[in-house]
């Protein structure tokens, strides 16, 4: 209720401010005489001699600090207190699956994953997009998972269930229809399958656990007991808040005379075009469609939330790539919500801090990668299309497929040797300190040497861990 009562009142309020014209304003970075984006610095206080957004402009970041960002040479997640995070490898780190909740998944239709790499054309492969479930998974459709799916907890379906890569689940394991893995199976509990089963390699099941009858195994059946971690990491969130609270006066704004209310109350259809640097923006809302056009290397930082009642399109272009810091919630998007393109979805990603629900309504087709640990993401559409990929507390919906991008895998390559993790033979603490996914053993970034040296659900081929790609 008093979600709806927020929705109506915003949209009073762009009624009563509403512009008769019919054309898309354009709120760029000021005048093109003051944007300069050559190196030089425009005014920033329209000549009254007091600075235009007083608080955020202050002693913040040179002409020559967003020069360096936009070269890479710069951090773009600064958390007070701790080391500068290069986005690249932030996102490297967060979107390693096509779908990750610190909870539930509870569908009532059908789950499909699969992949591309836009660094590398456009095919789509069977695989490259795993699912990883910290609590239960219950979906009376089918599932086709092109990679893996791990569920922390029992797993129960009415229908057939294809996983290509490798099935994990600490519990009950229920299917009216066939179940097929493509490689390994670890079931830690009783396997109530009335069709068949079929597992590509070896089927781990501890002793005393009924297996089905027929169940055809590639490999062996193995007794002995196991346990596996969660596969998402959820019990140290990011501190999205903070980020946005640094970037209020940590930021490129005055450089280009960006007013941060810009995209508070959007009542008519509304372009924003931002060069390459950080950039902070008090909120994101509005009646009417709003277009965020991103050139180069950005990153956005919004201190209020998300609500986009028509639209939100976010235009990286063939060469921009976006990071978008929001510390309040997306309430509803009755149109559609694309930050970046589909052909490319690994150069857009939003980190979000809300403990809201994110309700999805609309045209019901994503493109981003979603980072909010602990939001419910309610789809209240027949089917949810995610190009990228979905890093939540749980889901609920009908239909959900999901596209993911695998070049955000060498999302981190590029980061300044100030800030990148270490290389083959650095220091490490743990899975995903190392640089393109080496292996942290004992202490040492190096070549892993089984799959469990790498980030879950990443495999060990020849040294190297890998997504499976089938």
């Amino acid at each position: 209720m008093k979600t709806k009562l927020m929705k109506c009142a915003v949209m009073i309020a762009l009624m009563l401010t509403a512009c008769d014209s019919k054309d898309a304003v354009v709120v760029g970075a000021g005048d093109a005489s003051e944007a300069k984006l050559d190196g030089g610095v425009p005014s920033t206080n329209n000549g009254t001699g007091k600075d235009i957004f007083p608080g955020l402009i202050g002693n913040g970041p040179t002409n020559a600090d967003r020069e360096a960002f936009c070269k890479g040479r710069g951090p773009s997640v600064v958390v007070p207190g701790e080391t500068p995070v290069c986005a690249g490898k932030l996102a490297e780190k967060t979107f390693r699956y096509g779908l990750c909740t610190c909870q539930d998944v509870m569908l009532n239709g059908k789950l499909h994953t699969d992949s591309i790499d836009s660094n590398a054309g456009m095919s789509v492969a069977n695989g490259g997009a795993s699912v990883g479930i910290n609590g239960t998974f219950s979906n009376p459709g089918e599932s086709r998972i092109g990679g893996s799916l791990i569920v922390k907890g029992p797993m129960g379906s009415s229908a057939s269930q294809e996983i290509t890569g490798d099935l994990k689940v600490d519990g009950l394991l229920s299917s009216e229809g066939k179940v097929a893995v493509g490689r390994d199976a670890w079931i830690n509990g009783f396997i109530a399958v009335t069709g068949e089963l079929s597992v590509g390699r070896d089927l781990h099941s501890p002793s005393g656990k009924p297996l089905v009858d027929g169940a055809r195994v590639g490999g062996n059946v193995i007794t002995e007991p196991f346990t596996f971690s969660p596969p998402c990491d959820c019990e140290k969130p990011l501190d999205v808040t903070a980020i946005v609270n640094e970037a209020r006066t940590n930021n490129h704004n005055a450089l280009i005379n960006l007013d941060p209310d810009r995209l508070a109350l959007v009542s008519q259809p509304t372009i924003l075009e931002l060069p390459c640097g950080r950039y902070y923006l008090s909120g994101i809302r509005g009646a009417a469609p709003i277009t965020i056009k991103i050139t180069g290397r950005t990153a956005i930082y919004v201190g209020g939330s998300i609500e986009a009642a028509s639209s939100l399109n976010v235009d990286v272009g063939p060469q921009g790539e976006v990071d978008l810091f929001a510390e309040g919630a997306v309430f509803a998007v009755s149109g559609s919500m694309r930050l970046g393109s589909s052909d490319r979805p690994a150069a857009s990603r939003m980190y979000l801090g809300s403990t809201s629900i994110m309700n999805i309504e609309g045209s019901g087709e994503l493109v981003a990668n979603i980072y909010a640990p602990r939001a419910q993401l309610i789809a209240a559409v027949s089917k949810l299309q995610i190009y990228g990929s979905l890093f939540v507390r749980g889901v609920v919906g009908s239909n959900l497929s999901v596209r993911f991008d695998r070049a955000i895998t060498g999302a981190g390559n590029d980061c300044d040797k100030e800030i990148a993790p270490p290389t083959k033979g650095g220091e490490c603490k743990a899975c995903g300190d190392c640089a393109n996914y080496a292996a942290c053993i004992d202490g040492v970034c190096g070549a892993c040497r089984t799959d469990a040296d790498c980030c879950s659900p990443l495999i060990c081929q020849n040294g190297q861990c890998v997504v499976i790609v089938n």
